[in-house]
């Protein structure tokens, strides 16, 4: 029996090829930004699996390629999601933790126009889609 990718199978969901991409430049992106190389890593005693981490787990941020929906409930299921994130982020012991998004420019200043008075240690990115990011908090 030969097992084939789902990749390879042509069998992907368009929006997980852009979010495979997305992934990817931002990492390489944020590796820029802050100076370090960062890879997609489970740290020890955690867990969850975050999407950019340093070597010496100083650095720790995930990647959210979202959009804004229009109905009130999905807008709230998606900013619990992003809640639910900064409270993991915030429980790692590391210097510096970020939420680097994508895709909706709305998603992240939406969240921090309702939550963003809230005291966080976690920095907010927008990556423009061209290699650069914006930091938005």
């Amino acid at each position: 029996m030969e097992f084939v990718s789902i990749e390879a199978a042509g069998l992907v969901p368009k929006g997980r090829e852009r979010w495979s991409e997305f992934q990817d430049n931002a990492t390489a992106t944020m590796s820029d930004y802050f100076g370090t190389l960062l890879k997609n890593v489970i740290i020890s005693g955690f867990p969850k699996r975050f999407d950019m981490v340093s070597n010496d787990c100083q650095i720790v941020g995930d990647a959210k390629w979202k959009a804004l929906p229009m109905d009130g409930a999905a807008r709230k299921v998606l900013f619990e999601e992003i809640s639910t994130y900064v409270w993991l982020l915030e429980k790692i012991k590391a210097s510096r933790r970020f939420i680097v998004f994508g895709n909706d420019m709305r998603v992240p200043e939406a969240w921090l126009r309702k939550y963003g008075g809230l005291p966080t240690t976690v920095e907010f990115y927008f990556w423009d889609g061209k290699g650069s990011v914006i930091r938005l908090v």
